[in-house]
């Protein structure tokens, strides 16, 4: 694709813009390595929201078929699965690693490192298990052939949102958790 191609992309200019935020903080940070790197407590520093802005990058310049689109939601869905029973586990205290990062208290944090994160990404990705729950419920019922397909996407992705929903609760966030109700 040409450079004119993609910035007609409807986030282009706005993640191009995001971009060189970042790299005029870098460079005028007061401490470049952390600014580059991150703190050892959060580790998201401009390498991170770079990569994020590669993601967006090669994604939008490759996908194109319904099929692909479908993968990155089961992709996602199963990204969700595992932090969402990851937090259900440390809640249960069957963590069998000790997190010695951030003391998080009783908190659930999962694989993200910190509770606020871990409920903030699971609950971005509630959102789209209930619309997909919805749409194959839909699919399911509208079909009259070849409908066992629809049933098994529609139960799996509604059970991965509900583990989200559990998880998130026990992340025990406040601010994550407004962001849902609010959202629904």
């Amino acid at each position: 694709r040409s450079l004119m191609e993609f910035l007609k992309i409807p986030l282009a200019l706005p993640v191009a813009g995001l971009f060189l935020s970042i790299l005029l903080s870098l460079a005028f940070s007061i401490s470049f390595y952390i600014s580059l790197e991150g703190s050892y407590t959060r580790a998201a520093g401009a390498l991170t929201d770079i990569s994020y802005i590669l993601y967006f990058i090669l994604i939008a310049a490759n996908l194109r078929r319904r099929d692909q689109i479908e993968r990155i939601f089961a992709t996602l869905a199963f990204s969700s699965f595992l932090v969402a029973t990851y937090a259900v586990l440390q809640h249960q205290g069957l963590d069998p690693y000790s997190w010695a990062v951030v003391d998080v208290g009783q908190r659930a944090a999962s694989t993200i490192g910190h509770p606020i994160f871990a409920a903030a990404y699971l609950t971005m990705l509630f959102y789209i298990l209930a619309g997909k729950t919805i749409l194959a419920c839909q699919d399911f019922l509208s079909k009259r052939d070849s409908r066992a397909g629809d049933l098994i996407r529609a139960v799996l992705y509604g059970l991965i949102a509900i583990l989200n929903l559990i998880a998130i609760w026990f992340t025990k966030s406040r601010g994550p958790l407004l962001g849902l109700i609010s959202g629904l």
